[in-house]
């Protein structure tokens, strides 16, 4: 389980990271994309996280 958030994690952070740049490179499907995919993955997080407090 640890494994699995460590990787929702840094999936959520290269998502958030890029999402300024795209967004200023005028591509917008791809920054809407990032987005979508941080939300996603921190949603992931909580939901792993709340069925098995001690994996934090």
């Amino acid at each position: 389980m640890k494994q699995a958030i460590a990787e929702l994690q840094r999936t959520a952070e290269i998502a958030e990271n890029n999402l300024p740049i795209s967004e200023q490179a005028g591509d917008f499907a791809q920054a809407d994309l990032q987005r979508t995919t941080s939300q996603e993955c921190r949603e992931a997080i909580e939901q792993l996280q709340s069925q098995c407090p001690a994996q934090e």
